[in-house]
């Protein structure tokens, strides 16, 4: 399954090696430790009190995230370069919680307006464009996505809306 996410573009398929684990691949390092570092946040979440300030979760959850980053593997002659062994549950839950987090009307813009949060000084573009603080790495991302776009438009008909 390919996924393309505000937070990065993934490929998940069984793990031939365990049947109770997915393999998340992806091309672009930083994908794959965003996806690592959501989940992280989402099981500290799953086991801490009612109580606990959701402030805090970031800072709870760095020390689990570092620990999931370690966990990628670098396969520097496969397609997919970066590799995670993740427990089935784990991603069902991530990619649910992406999906619950839409919010947007135009997925493009999105990737930009969270790229734009990400604590990142390179900035492209002139400031009154629509895309100017994007992130370069995200930039590069978000040209892909045009490109996904257009491929799919002339393949399944682009005038349907």
């Amino acid at each position: 399954m390919w996924i393309c996410s505000t937070i990065g573009f993934f490929s998940i398929v069984k793990d031939q090696n365990d049947a109770n684990r997915l393999l998340v691949r992806a091309r672009d390092r930083v994908h794959l430790e965003r996806f690592a570092d959501q989940i992280a946040a989402n099981t500290l979440r799953r086991y801490m009190p009612a109580s606990t300030n959701e402030d805090l979760l970031p800072e709870l959850s760095r020390a689990p995230a570092a620990m999931l980053r370690e966990q990628i593997i670098e396969t520097p002659d496969r397609d997919y370069r970066f590799r995670l062994r993740l427990h089935h549950e784990d991603v069902i839950e991530q990619v649910a919680k992406l999906t619950k987090e839409i919010d947007y009307s135009n997925f493009k813009d999105a990737v930009a307006s969270v790229a734009d949060k990400r604590e990142n000084t390179e900035r492209v573009g002139d400031k009154n464009k629509r895309f100017a603080r994007v992130p370069l790495r995200d930039m590069a991302y978000l040209h892909a996505l045009h490109d996904v776009w257009s491929v799919m438009r002339r393949h399944l008909g682009g005038d349907h809306g």
